[in-house]
């Protein structure tokens, strides 16, 4: 058996877990979607993300609405929860360095990094695309190749 080892540099992991709190903070907003459909409105903000978990004694609620404890952000630090009536909740990562500051991810600041995963999607699929159309233009003359 041979094991191949590939190096990850620090930057990969930085971006793995910018990714993991958007689809945790992703994951929270749809529970947070589904929680405010059956009570009428989302959790306050003392309330926090528990209300996703515990019944605050608000009527109508059904939950759990997430199936997990709400922990923390991929670097430990704990998620923020902000709500005013009538807005948008917000859910703040504080990042890597566990502060305000521009490492921080909020479900209410577009993620500048998604363009990148954007092309990175799109060249897949122009590649699957160009494998799919010669696949198609030589199958023809597969069974004589595969004859000789």
């Amino acid at each position: 058996m041979v094991a191949v080892f590939f190096p990850i540099h620090t930057t990969d992991w930085g971006r793995a877990h910018h990714f993991a709190a958007r689809a945790q903070i992703s994951a929270y907003m749809q529970a947070l979607e589904n929680y405010k459909k059956e009570t009428g409105d989302y959790p306050s903000t003392s309330q926090g993300l528990q209300a996703l978990r515990t019944n605050p004694g608000v009527v109508h609620w059904h939950g759990p609405y997430v199936e997990k404890d709400i922990g923390p952000d991929p670097w430990g630090h704990p998620y923020l929860y902000r709500y005013r009536a009538g807005e948008v909740p917000e859910i703040l990562s504080l990042g890597v360095q566990g502060r305000p500051g521009p490492s921080n991810i909020s479900n209410l600041v577009p993620d500048a990094r998604q363009p990148a995963a954007s092309r990175l999607i799109a060249l897949f699929r122009t590649g699957g695309l160009l494998i799919l159309a010669l696949v198609l233009l030589f199958a023809p003359f597969l069974p004589g190749l595969l004859r000789q």
